[in-house]
């Protein structure tokens, strides 16, 4: 009888041989990365006001619940982040579509140039935008309410808008976010067979009729999909509703949960308070996640992407390709172009002021010879670095790692290990900062005050995303490759490191960047966990805008936002590169 000629090594993958042992560690350190922090937290939310999780002081309350269930504010904060959530996601959603569409089912000439500028606003730190429109839309000094009154001769010295209000809020969340949710539409339009569309056409359909009756409803799931994933997103949105949320009246759950660190009359920790809130953000996330999950098994209804080739439908616009485009230029001028130019102004100036041609005498670069002059700046920059580059490559290689276990292994074990890391998706940043706060802030681990703490806190946060981008990669490398090494006598890791990870180079490091991109441009964290040694740029940029000293802060903005623009022009030019080669 023949006998196999696979050797030991590939058949006693098992827990007590060989590399079984690595699922088992990866799923120790995604647990310690994503439930341990969340079991922190829910003790928390039984602790005194005064009292660590971890404290061995053995006591225990309740108090906590009552005071934020039966409070009737918690249900208008509630009510706050949800409205927010879904009118914003109302505003940008049709938007993000329609700019779908004109770049993959029309000729609009000129898409690569507008490919390339979306990445601008994609990258731009959230918190810019925003003090960018408080500078523009500001009820007293605001640039273009002071145009407007000069204009038309108003006697006002307020208006005539106001960028501290609900909606306010929801137009400049909507511009930061419609540039990401762009390109989760791009997927469903190129995955999309315009059979249908061409038949409808052919039977003496109207474009309209057809766009509103064939294509809309194949559509249907997966920009549903979409818009529960970005509801979620949405309700934890931290640096918009931070800055701009107080002053219009709008408290969100995010902000709220920032603020209850801190007693505001005494300035002493009430950690039990923030971790109850924050238990009402995981429960809403976990809610939406359930909600995303359903929405995606569903599309398989919806499939018309068959084995044959396909190819789009395309739209000639003609001379509506103008038109067009006058509403990208419109889009990006309120995103880019404005709170941009507002901010760099003022970067020039002592104070905020209304660009003019007086003005323009008293600008100097002063901010800038004071920001590059301090000691801090340098230590700040190289925090930035440490703690965005570390975090990446570790979220990334972890990532590769679970995605490879999970789709050569399939085990119980490798499944369990597959949802643990989805979990961060339904953690809302700020919660998953507070549960990393409460559970180092005195560990006997002592990594609170270090970059560590921030290390972790990224890596855990950016685990799923970094995940879903791994397992597709893995999933378009044949197995055939793996069983081959096998065969030639190599082990587990030497086959994950010389054959999948280096196959799944370009994937790899597109999400190192993307990931080291959010980590330079990211707010919550570094408030949440960074202290006076370990300060990030994000750090500086708040505490300078906090303490009414603008002219520094928008400074540093203008520094961040010329770094982020610099990777995002590298990872444009990495995708570019990994197309061509393939």
């Amino acid at each position: 009888m023949a006998t196999s000629t696979k050797p030991q090594r590939y058949n006693r993958f098992n827990l007590l041989h060989n590399g079984q042992m690595l699922p088992f560690i990866v799923v120790v350190i995604v647990v310690a990365l994503s439930i341990i922090p969340l079991l922190g937290m829910l003790i928390a939310t039984f602790r005194p006001a005064d009292t660590l999780p971890l404290d061995t002081s053995g006591l225990w309350t309740l108090e906590h619940y009552p005071k934020v269930f039966l409070d009737t504010k918690t249900y208008t904060i509630l009510w706050d982040t949800v409205a927010y959530a879904v009118a914003t996601m109302v505003v940008s959603l049709p938007i993000a579509l329609f700019f779908a569409w004109l770049t993959d089912r029309t000729d609009m000439r000129g898409r690569g140039v507008f490919y390339t500028l979306m990445f601008i606003p994609l990258v731009m730190p959230a918190f810019m935008i925003a003090i960018g429109w408080i500078q523009l839309l500001g009820p007293n000094n605001g640039a273009l309410n002071v145009y407007a009154r000069d204009i038309f001769d108003l006697v006002s010295t307020r208006g005539p808008l106001n960028i501290y209000s609900f909606w306010g809020l929801v137009l400049v969340t909507s511009m930061a976010v419609i540039p990401t949710m762009w390109l989760l539409l791009l997927g469903l339009f190129r995955n999309m067979d315009s059979a249908l569309e061409d038949a409808a056409l052919t039977s003496g359909a109207s474009p309209l009729g057809v766009f509103r009756r064939i294509t809309l409803p194949l559509l249907r799931p997966g920009v549903l999909t979409v818009a529960i994933y970005y509801t979620l997103v949405l309700t934890e949105v931290f640096e918009v509703p931070l800055i701009l949320g107080p002053t219009a009246g709008v408290n969100v759950l995010s902000v709220h949960i920032y603020e209850q660190t801190t007693d505001p009359e005494l300035g002493l920790p009430v950690y039990g308070l923030a971790a109850t809130f924050a238990l009402i953000a995981l429960i809403l996330g976990a809610v939406l996640i359930a909600f995303y999950m359903w929405a995606v098994r569903q599309q398989h209804k919806y499939a018309v992407v068959t084995g044959k080739g396909f190819r789009p439908r395309t739209v000639r616009l003609g001379n509506w390709t103008y038109l067009c485009w006058g509403i990208v230029a419109a889009y990006l001028m309120l995103a880019v172009v404005l709170p941009t130019s507002i901010v760099f102004w003022n970067s020039l100036s002592a104070f905020p002021s209304v660009p003019s041609w007086a003005s323009l005498q008293r600008l100097s670069l002063d901010n800038y010879r004071e920001v590059f002059s301090g000691g801090n700046l340098t230590r700040m920059v190289k925090n930035t670095a440490i703690v965005a580059a570390v975090s990446s490559t570790a979220t990334m290689i972890l990532a590769a790692i679970v995605a490879w276990l999970t789709v050569r292994r399939p085990s119980n074990l490798t499944r369990a290990l597959n949802a643990i890391t989805f979990l961060p998706l339904a953690i809302p940043t700020p919660v998953v900062a507070l549960s990393i706060l409460l559970l180092y802030i005195r560990s006997p681990i002592p990594i609170y005050g270090t970059l560590w703490i921030l290390i972790i806190a990224f890596t855990t946060r950016y685990l799923a995303l970094g995940t879903r981008l791994m397992h597709s990669a893995q999933l378009q490398i044949d197995k055939s490759l793996d069983e081959a090494a096998y065969t030639s006598g190599a082990g587990p890791m030497r086959t994950f490191y010389n054959i999948n990870l280096k196959l799944m180079l370009p994937a790899f490091t597109n999400g190192w960047i993307w990931v080291f991109a959010h980590a330079v441009r990211d707010f919550a964290i570094p408030l949440f966990l960074a202290t006076a040694g370990t300060r990030m740029i994000a750090n500086v940029v708040f505490l300078n805008y906090a303490t009414g000293q603008q002219n520094l802060a928008v400074t540093y903005l203008v520094l961040l936002f010329v770094v982020v623009v610099i990777l995002a022009a590298l990872a444009r030019l990495t995708l570019t590169s990994g197309r061509v080669q393939r």
